[in-house]
């Protein structure tokens, strides 16, 4: 008997401590948020504001002295007119919006963009680099710069999250002599062609300044991930910290806040899509563009067939991927994105899938989640047809039924601009 009320007792006291557990995590989370909240409503107040923000890249490979890349950039906001990340050291992209005019300038492309928008607008411009969450493929890595952006132009269409989630308060710490608000969370992270989840930490100032004052974000996954390919690396350490500071609100901003320094002879409105064709050679195949498309007619997946002659009136993106290319699977969901933004004109976009089985492909796109109409080549006789040998390859056919443009294994980071400006070229939207 007393052996069953010990038992009971520690069955008791297991679950009053999940309970209680229960109880802090929750709690945790609902601090978080609110710390967050705070510092969106201090921001949705500000009418205008300076910072500076900085970056530090650190790693130390085994048995080597610890490294650090920084990198430092200056946001200048005034609500309704302005928006801009200005270069500090080293000189690196700059973005900025003025009174109507959106301007990329990556200085190591030689390579300006311009487009007449709106700032929301701007934000969102696979153009300008951004994708459709306002997440800027240029920006990645000035951490403080794109927090920044994410809070002051939350709710409109481009939330402040930029992939972050599982926030958690972990109590007040003093960083600097200065006493914060800690906050972990984990995020969503692109490295080398692979998505990690990596945690990270965030800082929120506890008096008048509610906002983000210093970030770190825990590359171990990353560093794990490498010593498994190359166990010579054991050791290795990565991480990224940063800090935004001299934070002013309600300065006044002029024209000058928002100006790029940009040298002359770097031509503007260069597509951005052009540099593609700075860094490789023409692809295969492409003397094919302004002829008729050759045929293709291949089973679908869902029984019927595809036959690209009966496609006529529509701009036809033919994408030959295969399940086992890495490259393809990662281009992919770029291509289904960008595609959706077109098919009210009429673009369609069909996977020319080569070599493999059907069951084996279904089976593969309810596991990816795509929706997306494909084609099955087993024999790759496409190949023959279209001229080419890599994947991924892709081939536009206009409403003409003529190959308007042929692109081969296409920089991922690049894609979804190049992509963007070929379709609005074709459909004559530019």
């Amino acid at each position: 008997m007393l052996r069953v009320l010990v038992y009971i007792l520690i069955f008791t006291s297991i679950l009053l401590r999940t309970a209680v557990a229960k109880e802090e995590v929750e709690g945790a989370e609902e601090k978080a948020r609110a710390i967050i909240d705070r510092a969106l409503d201090y921001l949705a107040n500000t009418s205008s504001l300076t910072a500076r923000t900085r970056v530090s890249m650190n790693q130390q490979f085994p048995g080597k002295p610890a490294q650090s890349r920084e990198a430092d950039s200056v946001v200048s906001f005034s609500r309704g007119q302005g928006f801009a990340i200005l270069s500090g050291e080293p000189k690196g992209p700059e973005f900025s919006f003025f009174e109507g005019e959106a301007r990329l300038f990556v200085p190591e492309l030689g390579l300006v963009e311009t487009k007449a928008a709106s700032a929301e607008e701007a934000l969102r411009d696979p153009l300008l680099g951004y994708d459709e969450k306002g997440r800027s493929q240029f920006f990645a890595q000035r951490f403080g710069a794109s927090f920044l952006q994410g809070m002051l132009f939350h709710g409109q269409d481009a939330p402040w999250s930029l992939g972050l989630e599982d926030f958690r308060f972990i109590g007040e710490d003093e960083q600097e002599g200065e006493r914060m608000n800690k906050v972990m969370f984990s995020m969503g992270l692109s490295h080398m062609g692979k998505m990690y989840t990596v945690p990270g930490t965030l800082w929120f100032g506890i008096g008048d300044h509610p906002v983000i004052k210093r970030f770190e974000i825990d590359m171990s996954p990353v560093a794990e991930d490498a010593v498994k390919r190359s166990p010579a690396l054991f050791g290795l350490s990565l991480s990224i910290s940063g800090s935004i500071d001299e934070l002013r609100r309600g300065v006044a901003l002029s024209s000058d806040d928002f100006a790029m320094d940009v040298p002359d002879g770097v031509p503007v409105e260069k597509a951005l899509f052009k540099l593609v064709n700075k860094v490789q050679p023409p692809p295969s195949g492409i003397e094919l563009v302004g002829n008729v498309a050759p045929e293709l007619e291949f089973p679908l997946l869902d029984g019927s067939t595809f036959k690209l002659s009966e496609q006529k009136g529509k701009t036809v993106v033919l994408e030959f991927w295969a399940t086992f290319c890495a490259p393809c699977i990662i281009t992919m969901p770029v291509y289904l994105e960008t595609v959706k933004n077109f098919e009210d004109q009429g673009v369609v976009l069909v996977g020319i899938c080569l070599g493999e089985e059907k069951s084996h492909v279904a089976s593969f796109l309810e596991k990816a989640g795509w929706d997306l109409t494909v084609a099955l080549d087993p024999e790759l006789s496409s190949q023959q047809i279209y001229r080419f040998r890599k994947i991924p390859h892709t081939v536009i056919v206009g409403a003409d039924g003529k190959v308007k443009d042929i692109s081969s294994q296409l920089n991922a980071t690049f894609l979804r601009a190049e992509l963007t400006y070929k379709l609005e070229e074709e459909l004559g939207i530019r």
